[in-house]
């Protein structure tokens, strides 16, 4: 069993490798690339971490597959060792500097995302590295919804509405705009600032964008923290990762689910109840309407509990938010001298 597995990881890592490049048509730019420049700006921190990282992985399958007399699981993962390692550094593309997916396989980029997870554009760099075909998957999706038609149609953007604070907070105590209010308030965010964060690496990463491609990704970007209030997940981590997790099912978004995967030992060993609730997030997403192409602009006006009702989301789940303190998860109001 254990050979079986091995081979397979192997054989997975090898053929991700060999369809990523060949997808992105890059194989000769990236020979170019690594014989003509040297570590792209990666810091030395970086490079010595990212190379320790894959030749501790790369060693001990290697001592594994030994044993187990086979070789080819070690060469699949080499080609995969030096493939991330050239990968890891910004390549230049039509003199402009793009991250690429790889760097993220390498950890490099998760590492940075979890030394500071409010840190917005890091985040939205890890997403969109490793975005492959979701968001040409959503928009096709949305085109094709009468819904998402109209909203093509009407060139609608949300953006201006979520900006004007004033006018959400004079809307009626108990509606969906009211209570986007006030935990924009409490949270101390806004949308422009969202929106600042993810612009550079949307550009960097994604590339240039038609109008109505733009105006989709805009808009789920835009109305990200009404997700979070219709669904009930707040910005602690605990609800961050409910989110992520609602948002894999809803829009595909590979990142979302790597991340999951990645992190789940830290919170599933840490906060009783976890897992339910995130992997539950997934369920509710399932039977929820297709966020994107919902009339957010009208759901605003809309009490809370029945805007939940019309989105096929029910009652929010109860859970305690959680933040990190010295490394460890630890539950809202937690203090070392209690």
């Amino acid at each position: 069993a254990m050979y079986a597995a091995a081979q397979l990881v192997g054989a997975s890592l090898g053929g991700e490798l060999l369809v990523g490049v060949l997808n992105q048509r890059c194989l000769s730019s990236v020979f170019a690339y690594a014989a003509s420049s040297s570590h792209g700006g990666v810091g030395a921190g970086s490079l010595l971490l990212l190379n320790a990282t894959l030749n501790a992985g790369l060693a001990l399958t290697h001592l594994l597959c030994r044993r187990l007399q086979s070789m080819a699981t070690p060469i699949l993962v080499g080609f995969f060792y030096i493939a991330a390692t050239m990968f890891s550094h910004p390549m230049e593309h039509h003199g402009h500097c793009h991250f690429n997916v790889l760097r993220v396989f390498a950890l490099r980029a998760f590492a940075g995302v979890w030394g500071n997870l409010e840190d917005t554009e890091a985040g939205a760099r890890f997403v969109y590295a490793l975005q492959g075909k979701a968001p040409e998957r959503v928009f096709q999706r949305f085109r094709a919804d009468p819904d998402g038609a109209r909203i093509l149609a009407e060139r609608r953007s949300i953006r201006a509405t979520l900006a004007d604070r004033p006018a959400l907070r004079a809307l009626p105590e108990g509606t969906l705009g009211r209570a986007y209010a006030a935990f924009m308030d409490e949270e101390s965010i806004s949308n422009e600032g969202l929106v600042a964060a993810t612009s550079d690496p949307a550009e960097e990463i994604l590339g240039p964008m038609d109008p109505e491609r733009r105006l989709v990704h805009d808009r789920i970007t835009d109305t990200h923290d009404l997700w979070h209030v219709a669904t009930g997940y707040s910005r602690d981590l605990i609800g961050e990762f409910a989110l992520m997790s609602f948002g894999y099912e809803q829009l595909g978004t590979p990142a979302y689910r790597i991340f999951l995967m990645m992190s789940r030992p830290y919170w599933a060993l840490q906060v009783r109840g976890s897992r339910e609730l995130i992997d539950g997030a997934r369920d509710r997403a399932r039977n929820a309407k297709w966020f994107p192409v919902q009339d957010w602009e009208g759901l605003l006006s809309v009490p809370l509990d029945e805007a939940r009702e019309r989105l096929g989301l029910g009652p929010p789940p109860h859970y305690i938010r959680h933040h990190r303190v010295g490394g460890r998860l630890r539950p809202e109001g937690w203090s070392a001298a209690a």
